[in-house]
């Protein structure tokens, strides 16, 4: 007895898929008594009413199954792949007429046979968002890319928060850690999780303050396998610079920053400047949207003492944030450099000392000038930070160019010590001076105890 049941979507995909890979049959001969002959030419349906998606040797789907992508196979929006996974891929110039970089095609690199597979923007907008994913690959029209799917069970991009022995927490949620746990810091391979932590100066593993995000994808086991971590820093291949000016000319488009300058040379061959992947607060951009004033966080391939930027190094991204906040701070914390700013807290991109410095607004063309100093700050009526996209401050900017020195006579010195400081640490004495205009001024003195 056969018992029925609902197809559910499983069953019926499963019966399309096999219906449109079945043979096609046609009536080949009829004779006067309405006998028929059947006869197939082995098309298949996909063959016959898909040809873009199709091979011509056997009319199969084109179609490049769990490929794992690394940094490596990816170039704007070209993935180069080993030649072997993609068979059926024409040379360059049996390829259809198009620009080398909107083209699919067969090539040789360092004379290792590779395909390059064009992704249009409308099927992949940024590639670089499946770095480190396993996916399948279906070629349409000119074996340019109609539909890429990601295999792996991934989390998307959350906060780390917590790391504890075998597991962390990102965003709330608590994920235990792979034994072959493979770790990703601004792209470049960490050898652990907890150097790459140390390298991000995370003093507490179980408190982490910084902004660090984190895109995972798990096994079978939902145990995190891949840990790719992004965060803004000055690592062996970030660097983080506010930009003074972009000067473009017909054969260079260069950036001038607080550290080294960047820049590019036109490419002779096809006239056209080779630039990294560019995001502005966020979102994929182009390059000639960055401005005067934004903080840009450069990754590379080079190690950031060897950076000299442009055609010396291999830029890979350039993500430029354009946010700025100013007003005057109220207080500045000792441990982390946090300054708070009409009550809102901005944390440091990293631990400010006084040999580090600060500049004034009208010196942001020429670079630092002040060192860095709590009580500097606090003097200012107006201070301007520039974040960088996560919101921590990278760059100070007073608004008076003298504002760390004041002329005048002191009137008086306290002979008690005061405590002061968010958690009451510093030691400091009051005292008076009599300004050039004939008011006088109260000052708080640190001194050592």
């Amino acid at each position: 007895m056969a018992i029925l049941t609902h197809a559910n979507r499983g069953n019926v995909a499963v019966i399309c898929w096999n219906t449109l890979n079945s043979k096609t049959w046609y009536v080949k001969d009829e004779d006067l008594d309405g006998n028929v002959s059947l006869g197939s030419d082995d098309q298949s349906l996909l063959a016959i009413n898909f040809a873009d998606f199709t091979t011509e040797a056997d009319g199969s789907l084109k179609e490049i199954e769990e490929v794992t992508l690394t940094k490596d196979n990816i170039d704007g929006h070209q993935l180069i792949l080993d030649a072997s996974d993609v068979e059926f891929a024409k040379e360059f110039d049996k390829a259809p007429s198009k620009n080398k970089d909107e083209k699919s095609y067969k090539t040789k690199d360092d004379d290792k046979d590779i395909v390059r597979i064009y992704v249009p923007t409308e099927v992949c907008e940024d590639l670089n968002t499946l770095r480190n994913k396993t996916v399948t690959i279906i070629l349409g029209e000119d074996n340019v890319a109609a539909l890429i799917t990601v295999e792996d069970d991934v989390v998307d991009t959350a906060f780390l928060t917590k790391y504890d022995d075998d597991k962390i927490t990102v965003d709330g949620e608590t994920y235990k850690l792979a034994k072959n746990l493979v770790v990703y810091l601004n792209d470049a391979k960490a050898d652990s999780l907890e150097k790459a932590l140390d390298d991000l100066k995370v003093a507490n593993y179980k408190d982490i303050e910084k902004k660090i995000e984190a895109t995972m994808t798990l096994d079978d086991d939902d145990r995190v396998k891949t840990l790719d971590l992004f965060a803004s820093a000055n690592l062996d291949n970030t660097a983080e610079v506010v930009v003074k000016k972009v000067k473009e000319t017909s054969k260079a488009y260069t950036i001038y920053t607080t550290g080294s300058d960047i820049s590019w040379k036109l490419d002779d061959e096809d006239k056209n400047f080779d630039f990294p992947t560019v995001y502005v607060d966020g979102k994929i951009a182009d390059i000639r949207d960055i401005e005067a004033g934004n903080v840009l966080t450069v990754i590379t391939e080079a190690k950031e003492s060897d950076i000299k930027y442009g055609n010396d190094v291999e830029i890979s991204k350039i993500y430029a944030s354009t946010k700025t906040v100013t007003g005057e701070a109220t207080r500045v914390k000792k441990s982390n450099n946090a300054i708070t700013i009409d009550g809102d807290v901005y944390t440091a991109t990293k631990l400010y000392t006084k040999n580090d410095t600060v500049m004034t607004k009208d010196e942001i063309k020429d670079g630092f000038d002040v060192g860095f100093d709590t009580q500097t700050i606090l003097d200012n009526d107006e201070v301007t930070l520039y974040l960088n996209i996560f919101g921590e401050y990278v760059a100070i900017a007073l608004e008076e160019a003298n504002s760390n020195y004041t002329f005048g006579v002191v009137t008086y010195v306290s002979s008690n010590i005061t405590w002061d400081g968010e958690d009451e640490e510093i030691a400091v004495r009051n005292f008076k001076v009599l300004l050039p205009d004939g008011t006088k001024k109260t000052f708080k003195l640190t001194v050592d105890t």
